[in-house]
């Protein structure tokens, strides 16, 4: 390495040994407080060539080993061939975090947030809030104390939210109720499960949104049991077991039947109300409520929706169920039904006239995307208004059925029956009724 290399070289050194400490140990812990949120992006000091990684991070946390291992040792050539960036030590420690080590991740996010400091974002657009983010992951897993109070810095550094995203602070405090779940501090669980609901807003019901909710609401019935408060544990527990459509995870799910059958108490048919999370005030009337959604989801949508009446046109009615957030036949009602129809059947289903007519974006007062489809059966033109929702896997579906208290609450005057009425109708008109 030539002279200027070299002292290139030992600025990064200094720089990152610079970085504020929670110890002052130059090489300690890098304080979350005084680092975030940074201005800029990162750029290596003159003379120091600092490649930036290829490797993609969904590799480098692939779930078979034999994915995970071969990107990592292609990282660590391309870390090889110069002075390792903060992209280096980040997806370092996306790689042993996703291998089970989360004390060698931990100290590779620290190296990040040391090394990236006193920047905002990294040279792949990554925010020195997500080192922190990622680090505070890490110490969940052997340091709750330290992920909670991380947790709390990540909240109160957490930059303004965009509207119909799910927000940084929301993910901070989600991360805290967990970190007092492991901490053993029921009534710190309790409390931060209000700053996330509260925290909410305007987020759309979308995304990891309905994962986070049912993930913290589990922790809060857990911490209501814990503190002896159980019948209140019990309905909230109740909430999740009852709630039947793809929106709560299945493990979610399969804890609170199981703590409801350790408590004595059945799953009941109806949904007992549970604290729900406040929505956020309307925006001012100069102000539009929403954005044009990017033309991927308007496609997506569309997609959705015409292969939903596609299906409708061909009575498929496996399709129709895999359609909906709630199927409209189980499994024995949808054989009966296949084997009913006739020839003449299919020729009147056929006759179904639709016209996909607008998607509209998702916005504070009504946090669900719609599609409006003017279709006709014969007796004229009618409008269906559908709302979609990403299901656990990620593919959109349209919303239907009965929906718990909580979620009614929170997605406003969205009319999920409408589906159902509208699936009755096209059975009448074909012939095949319910």
């Amino acid at each position: 390495m030539n002279r200027v290399g070299f002292l290139g070289l030992l600025g990064v050194l200094v720089l990152s040994a610079c970085a504020p400490t929670v110890t002052g140990d130059p090489f300690g812990e890098a304080d979350l407080a005084r680092i975030l949120p940074g201005s800029g992006t990162y750029q290596p000091p003159r003379g120091v060539y600092e490649p930036v990684p290829t490797v993609s991070e969904e590799r480098l946390t692939h779930p078979d080993p034999r994915v995970r291992e071969e990107a990592f040792a292609l990282l660590r050539r391309q870390k090889a061939s110069g002075d390792g960036g903060p992209e280096f030590h980040y997806l370092y420690g996306r790689y042993y975090e996703a291998s089970g080590d989360y004390k060698t991740a931990a100290f590779y996010y620290n190296l990040g947030l040391k090394a990236l400091y006193p920047y905002a974002f990294d040279r792949q657009g990554r925010d020195i809030w997500e080192y922190g983010y990622r680090r505070a992951e890490a110490y969940l897993r052997f340091a709750p104390e330290k992920a909670a109070r991380d947790a709390r810095i990540l909240a109160e550094k957490a930059v303004p939210a965009e509207r119909g995203r799910l927000s940084q602070k929301t993910r901070a405090y989600a991360l805290l109720v967990r970190a007092e779940e492991a901490r053993g501090n029921a009534e710190g669980v309790l409390e931060a499960a209000d700053l996330f609901y509260k925290s909410i807003g305007d987020t759309t019901w979308l995304g990891g949104l309905p994962k986070l909710f049912w993930e913290v609401t589990l922790s809060r019935a857990k911490a209501l049991e814990a503190l002896g408060r159980v019948e209140e544990a019990r309905k909230v527990y109740a909430e999740i077991a009852s709630t039947r459509d793809l929106l709560v995870p299945r493990e979610v799910r399969a804890e609170a039947e199981k703590a409801l059958s350790r408590l004595g108490a059945p799953v009941p048919k109806e949904a007992p109300k549970v604290p729900e999370p406040p929505q956020a005030p309307p925006p001012p009337a100069s102000e539009k409520p929403s954005v044009p959604p990017p033309a991927a989801f308007q496609e997506q949508a569309v997609e959705v929706v015409r292969g939903f009446l596609e299906a409708l046109k061909s009575l498929d009615l496996a399709k129709v169920n895999q359609a909906l957030s709630q199927p409209l036949y189980d499994v024995l009602r949808e054989r009966e039904l296949q084997r009913r129809v006739t020839p003449e059947m299919r020729e009147r289903a056929a006759k179904l006239r639709y016209e996909i007519a607008r998607v509209t974006p998702p916005s504070p007062t009504a946090p669900l995307p719609k599609v409006e489809v003017v279709y006709d059966l014969g007796e004229g033109e009618r409008l269906l208004v559908l709302y979609l929702v990403s299901n656990q896997d990620g593919r959109l579906v349209v919303l239907s059925g009965d929906l718990p208290p909580a979620l009614a609450a929170f997605l406003g005057s969205a009319d999920t029956k409408a589906v159902v009425r509208f699936l009755e109708e096209f059975h009448a008109f074909v012939g095949l009724p319910l």
